[in-house]
């Protein structure tokens, strides 16, 4: 994800399950955000529970925001590791 204005903002009644692909340049990474995001960008992850995320959410510059009921990972077999700059809760939402 490169340039001011490629941000994540999944919310409403979203329910998204994405995981990462196994090879490649970028293995392991389901989101890679640019270095030089500038610091007021903001990725949200929010309303009702979402899929769940498998691998590296790598977002350095930005803020994540998950509020209502987002969930980060939903199965056993999920592992999401977070990279940000900062993360604001609100709500109820879930990392298990």
């Amino acid at each position: 994800m490169t340039g001011a204005a490629s941000t994540i903002n999944f919310g409403g009644t979203a329910n998204i399950g994405l995981s990462a692909p196994t090879t490649g340049p970028l293995a392991g990474f389901v989101f890679f955000g640019d270095r030089d995001h500038p610091a007021t960008t903001a990725h949200a992850m929010r309303g009702t529970a979402l899929g769940g995320y498998d691998g590296f959410i790598y977002l350095p510059g930005a803020k994540v925001l998950m509020s209502g009921t987002a969930t980060g990972t939903t199965g056993i077999t999920d592992c999401t590791v977070v990279v940000a700059d900062r993360f604001e809760f609100s709500g109820t939402p879930n990392f298990e």
